[in-house]
């Protein structure tokens, strides 16, 4: 279970650093969710994939930025930027306190750490 909602979130946070998928995605119990991408990769699709140049994405700055993380940070991160990318005009702080009450068990710090990318 880990390793799919570990997927989702790594997939959505690609698109901020250049990756431009086709993924939709809802909010669900552990942040965004794309039942497309779902798809791929209960169908396997997802793993056909050769490593592949993909232009405009910075992979350096991902890696450095999901190094080490835990999960909870990679939720905290996504769910965040979901709530931003929903309604741009929404403050992050709004966004941080919808985070709390959605995932009361992530603690401020992680949140805080998670927030950088924004």
């Amino acid at each position: 279970m880990n390793f799919k909602i570990m997927v989702q979130k790594l997939v959505f946070l690609a698109e901020y650093f250049g990756w431009n998928n086709s993924y939709s995605y809802d909010l669900y119990i552990h942040g965004p969710y794309s039942s497309n991408l779902a798809n791929d990769y209960y169908s396997n699709k997802i793993f056909n994939y050769s490593s592949l140049k993909i232009q405009d994405f910075d992979s350096k700055s991902m890696k450095q930025f999901i190094k080490d993380k835990s999960l909870d940070y990679l939720e905290s991160a996504s769910t965040i930027l979901f709530y931003k990318k929903l309604n741009e005009n929404i403050s992050l702080d709004f966004a941080i306190k919808k985070l709390a009450e959605i995932k009361p068990h992530i603690s401020s710090k992680i949140v805080e750490k998670s927030v950088k990318i924004h």
